[in-house]
């Protein structure tokens, strides 16, 4: 089955509505002088959007279209009554174009989530190019007005995020328009406690590495396979027909490990790819003392001086070039990146036999489920 949307016809949808929440701020009482900042942070609005993998956005389009094909059973229809798994829908349809700006919602919400994350870790670098508070800090010269006015867009596209999922959620005729919003600031307070909790789980001492542990998979689920995995797939769902509560407990089922899975390796990726395809510095998480499953599993393994190194090197205030050399030695010499590997590839293989579950308890084609679920995890662990 062919996916719905390609990526540049999202990366388009992205920048119309982006645009579109621009020009709807009314310049007419704001001075002439001050003029210049509000130009600045709508380019920087539509330059943060760019670029992005629009892995949530392809997630939540599969779900719908595979909430399309059930066979019944749910309190309403789906759309169109469409029942061929050949199909979908038609993007330009008044369903279709509710269904891509919700999916569209998301990367513009992940945006604000990355400029924020990027603050908080001072980081330098998104996306090949300078992070959004270190872009408009250039633009106006002034390197802590840009991370004051950060903080701002990040707030300001989180807010058009809301407006345009109810904008598509009650303009074109979608299921459960609602249960879909509520479902939409559901993620959106997850992120928020998430990093709440990631912040803290920095300060945990690296010589404890079951909590580290244990305090890592907390902020993976809350933090990232909320709005990653877990809500793209229940809004697809849900706005495709399905009983709220069952695609809510549908979405957890897959999206969680698929979360937890796509996290883990993402912090593998940070040690052991090549910067030039990452756009980021290998050993970035490293460098920040970054509280991971792969920092835990190499204390854990470690022969002591090995262990000892890596604990006085988290415990700094800072971590030198040296030192990021020898932890991503440590990282392989201790096995933690095999077992990472390892741990990817456990739950990859739950969230695969949810989708297998999934489709044989309620009659539906989920090829565009299981592909979108597919391009989360590297290739290597899938294949």
């Amino acid at each position: 089955m062919q996916s719905i949307v390609d990526n540049p016809t999202i990366d388009q949808r992205i920048d119309q509505l982006t645009a579109e929440w621009i020009s709807d701020i009314d310049n007419s009482n704001i001075p002439d002088s001050l003029r210049q900042v509000i130009e600045t942070m709508a380019a920087q609005a539509l330059s943060s959007n760019a670029k992005g993998k629009r892995l949530r956005a392809r997630l939540a389009l599969a779900a719908f279209q595979t909430g399309l094909t059930r066979q019944g059973g749910d309190d309403n229809p789906p759309i169109g009554n469409n029942r061929n798994s050949n199909v979908g829908f038609d993007p330009s349809s008044c369903e279709g174009t509710g269904m891509l700006d919700l999916a569209c919602a998301i990367e513009i919400y992940q945006t604000s989530a990355l400029i924020h994350d990027d603050l908080i870790d001072d980081s330098p670098m998104r996306r090949g190019r300078p992070s959004a508070h270190a872009a408009l800090g250039q633009s106006l010269e002034d390197r802590t007005v840009g991370k004051e006015l950060g903080l701002m867009l990040g707030n300001m596209l989180a807010t058009a995020s809301v407006g345009i999922a109810q904008n598509a959620l009650r303009q074109h005729g979608m299921h459960h328009s609602r249960e879909c919003l509520e479902m939409f600031l559901d993620m959106q307070r997850a992120v928020e406690i998430g990093q709440s909790l990631d912040i803290d789980a920095q300060t945990l001492d690296p010589g404890k590495p079951k909590a580290i542990e244990q305090a890592a998979l907390s902020v993976y689920e809350w933090k990232t396979a909320s709005y990653t995995t877990i809500a793209p797939i229940e809004l697809g769902l849900a706005a495709a027909g399905m009983n709220a509560e069952k695609a809510h407990d549908t979405a957890y089922a897959i999206g969680l490990p698929l979360g937890i899975a796509f996290q883990l390796a993402d912090d593998l990726i940070d040690v052991i790819a090549d910067p030039r395809q990452t756009g980021k510095p290998q050993g970035g998480d490293i460098r920040e003392g970054k509280r991971t499953v792969l920092l835990s599993d190499a204390i854990s393994k470690a022969e002591t001086p090995d262990g000892e190194a890596l604990i006085a090197m988290y415990r700094a205030p800072a971590r030198t070039n040296d030192d990021v050399a020898l932890a991503l030695r440590l990282f392989t010499r201790t096995g933690a990146t095999a077992i990472s590997v390892r741990r990817i590839r456990t739950q990859w293989e739950q969230a695969r036999k949810a989708v297998t579950k999934f489709a044989t308890d309620s009659s539906v084609c989920t090829d565009p489920l299981l592909e979108a679920c597919r391009r989360l995890i590297p290739s290597f662990i899938t294949q």
